[in-house]
């Protein structure tokens, strides 16, 4: 499941009804991509909206005409057949992670139902284990996303369930059933329940989210059963108030409150009613919820695309929440659980939006957990134990704290309007000789310790509420002191505490040789 052929389709406005499609993807056996894109003024990539309303009614032949759009370069056919093929080689076939972007130029193809994509031929495209889809979204945020362990994990559930919204033509919800169907999805997580009349409250979400994360176990799902409606351009989640009537919470509210947590749910799911929009031609589906989450730094939402059934949920969150317990990729999930939903005629409307390169919700601590794996883990053990081994810090160590290399990449692109192609506004040596020509040498160092101080200081600034008055060094300190000191498994305080007379670090803080001193070394 780790090895992956990655393809990404990124879609950018041309103007005129046009579009410019790009396709990239790494083969897993070799190392180089393959690249290139399609659709210019004079000859653009259309999408026809009115044609596809008017197969809203068949998602079968709302797919073809979907791909036959998409598809309708050749070379753009071409490859990504090319992809599909080596995918396919060897006893067993590697699975394709499709990321399909969207620029912020056209944010109308937010509205389609890319989840029906076929091929031009009518083959169904995303209803298998073949491939893996996800909506990929771009974010401003820049708190980084940490894996977690797998047998740590816990999901906070809350049913809405307000008196009063039968004048509105909304149904009651069976709280029951929703609340089983949960417990029977989430069986291996620690959960928390907001379902009792009168605690699905905004303020009581929030308030158990940050509690939870201020105790050291955050949670890693917001599992939100609610009514949801999308009404003049804006969204709305019908959560409750303490008395248990009514709250019809702004989507954009919402959002904010989850943006401003120190340590956000890696994976929210909107279990409500046009959660993420419905068909429309205009940019207001941005405001809908399942975006607008990804967009404020949610790293993984699924959210409803219209009225779904609750025949679908019934069907689709116990095989989905089984897939993520099984191997924690969300996107695997989703295509497995939307495969068993197939037969009915809303199987396209849960949709995911990520920004998680990897899929990842949760890790497996160790290496694997095969027998040879595991001798070979004992072997190292051994060496460690009598001092004869020399380990190697690579800075994706120092990511759990400050962020990936690509996230600030992006965060330089989007703020210094870097011009060249879209894959490679995430490459960082790109984007720092972008800068060091077009500005100035030494601002990419400048501009990088500025981020890093940002980073921490959002990430800390409940707890050290005067982070920002010390260096960057003196943070690193001041964080690495307290992060050892309550939590047993800080990999710095774990290294430091091995028998070993050296160590190579690429890390840019100092917090391993703080360890190393704290520890006596």
């Amino acid at each position: 499941m780790d090895e992956m052929l990655d393809l990404e389709f990124g879609l950018r406005s041309l103007g005129n009804s046009g579009y410019a499609v790009t396709l990239s993807y790494t083969d897993p056996e070799s190392d180089t991509d393959v690249r290139i894109e399609r659709g210019s003024i004079d000859h653009p990539i259309r999408f026809d909206i009115e044609r596809l309303r008017e197969l809203a009614s068949d998602p079968a032949a709302y797919g073809t005409a979907l791909g036959s759009m998409l598809f309708s370069d050749s070379d753009i056919l071409a490859q990504f057949t090319a992809a599909r093929s080596i995918a396919r080689r060897g006893r067993r076939p590697t699975p394709i992670r499709f990321r399909l972007f969207i620029a912020p130029s056209a944010p109308e193809l937010h509205a389609l139902r890319w989840e029906t994509l076929c091929m031009p031929d009518g083959e169904p495209l995303l209803l298998g284990e073949e491939i893996y889809f996800s909506r990929y979204l771009t974010s401003s945020s820049v708190q980084p996303i940490r894996a977690r362990s797998r047998n740590v994990l816990r999901a906070l559930i809350v049913i809405a369930n307000p008196h009063g919204i039968e004048r509105f033509g909304l149904a009651q919800i069976d709280v029951v059933g929703e609340l089983a169907c949960a417990r029977n999805g989430f069986n291996d997580f620690e959960l928390v329940e907001l379902t009792e009349p009168g605690t699905a409250t905004l303020e009581q979400i929030i308030s158990t989210l940050r509690t939870a994360a201020r105790n050291g176990q955050p949670f890693d799902v917001l599992y939100v059963v609610a009514h949801g409606s999308f009404l003049e351009g804006n969204t709305y989640l019908w959560l409750v108030k303490p008395d248990n009537s009514f709250d019809r919470v702004d989507g954009m509210t919402f959002c904010q409150y989850l943006h401003e947590l120190n340590e956000r749910p890696r994976l929210v799911m909107l279990i409500a009613c046009q959660s993420a929009g419905g068909m429309t031609t205009d940019n207001s589906v941005l405001a809908a919820l399942g975006p607008r989450l990804a967009e404020a730094g949610i790293p993984a939402v699924i959210a409803m695309q219209g009225n779904v059934s609750m025949r679908c949920i019934e069907r689709f969150i116990p095989v989905f929440c089984r897939e993520l317990q099984h191997h924690g990729i969300i996107d695997a999930a989703m295509a497995i659980a939307r495969g068993t939903v197939r037969d009915l005629p809303d199987y396209w409307m849960p949709a995911l939006y990520s920004r998680l390169k990897s899929g990842r919700i949760w890790y497996v601590p160790g290496f694997a957990s095969e027998q040879e794996t595991f001798e070979k883990i004992e072997a190292i053990a051994g060496y460690m134990v009598d001092g004869h081994c020399t380990p190697i810090i690579g800075p994706e160590l120092a990511e759990t704290r400050l962020g990936t290399s690509r996230m600030i990449a992006r965060m330089w692109a989007e703020r210094y309007h870097y011009p060249m192609e879209s894959y490679e506004s995430e490459e960082l040596a790109y984007v720092a000789q972008f800068l060091s020509i077009k500005h100035d040498y030494h601002l990419p160092r400048r501009s990088l310790i500025e981020v890093l101080r940002q980073l921490l200081i959002e990430e800390y600034r409940d707890i050290f509420p005067d982070l920002e008055r010390l260096d960057l060094q003196q943070m690193y300190s001041t964080i690495g002191r307290y992060e050892r000191s309550r939590d047993p498994s800080d990999p710095y305080r774990v290294l430091a505490a091995q028998p070993l007379p050296i160590y190579v670090s690429a890390n840019a803080s100092n917090m391993l040789s703080d360890a190393l001193i704290e520890a006596g070394k």
